[in-house]
């Protein structure tokens, strides 16, 4: 299992919720980002080996990665797709930006990498001058932006969650002063709080966080949205950006 922390507390949460085998990429963090593709490569050779000689439906797989995880998830769905198999579901946990913002899909996460993308946006664009770590461009089936996908309760312009970012900014080579790291984990404990919680999540499909900080969208129309673990899979018509507000504290369930 991998050293991070937050990855041991989100298994431990996996396990709780319900009778699977959870496994870890190691030392994700310590790549640099050209090295993505690489990785990507050798986890769908696992998930290949799985399903071939451990007859593991591929429908039950389930990837969630953080950052450049999840850009790494994409490119192992993108390997498995292009030899006619398609995993489960991919969950984009603030995927990564420096050196994957393009409109060309295959170079980053996109929807055709399986059968259900959903994606947390915690730290996107938040001024004029652009210190986000993760991508603002929509790259699932729904995308989340909870608090808009910017600066997020808790989250000073200085404040740290644990050490875990510490090497994917040297290796990204942004200066770490002019980011706040904590925007980009809280995607993490997003996710890992919504497994188990019996408080859901609720988001509201939107054009904009603007609009929906007007009010104009908190009429799901019986297609509201679940952040989390426990999402509705349902991919709808096109993209779906959807919007919500979370609090400081766990298990993070806002005002909507």
């Amino acid at each position: 299992m991998a050293k991070s922390a937050w990855v041991k507390d989100m298994v431990l949460e996996l396990l709780k919720k319900e009778n699977m085998n959870a496994s870890s990429v190691l030392n994700l963090y310590d790549a640099a980002a050209g090295n993505t593709r690489l990785v990507g490569a050798q986890v769908a050779d696992l998930i290949d080996v799985l399903n071939n000689k451990f007859y593991v439906a591929l429908r039950k797989i389930h990837i969630i990665g953080h950052s450049l995880g999840a850009q790494v998830a994409g490119f192992a769905g993108e390997k498995l797709v292009k030899g006619g198999k398609v995993i489960g579901r991919i969950t984009g946990l603030d995927p990564a930006r420096p050196g994957f913002d393009f409109d060309d899909a295959a170079a980053r996460l996109d929807p055709s990498d399986a059968m259900f993308v959903d994606v947390i946006h915690t730290d996107v664009r938040n001024g004029a001058i652009d210190s986000s770590l993760g991508l603002q461009r929509p790259c699932g089936h729904v995308d989340f932006y909870p608090n808009g996908g910017k600066q997020q309760p808790g989250c000073g312009t200085s404040h740290v969650i644990g050490g875990a970012v510490d090497s994917f900014l040297d290796h990204a080579q942004v200066s770490f002063q002019t980011i706040v790291a904590c925007n980009h984990m809280k995607s993490v404990a997003y996710f890992t709080a919504s497994i188990n919680s019996a408080c859901a999540m609720k988001a509201f499909p939107c054009s904009n966080w603007q609009d929906f900080q007007e009010g104009k969208c908190f009429s799901c129309e019986g297609v509201c949205r679940q952040m989390g673990y426990n999402a509705d899979q349902n991919r709808g018509n096109g993209p779906v950006l959807a919007f919500l507000q979370t609090v400081e504290e766990k298990p993070f369930c806002g005002m909507t």
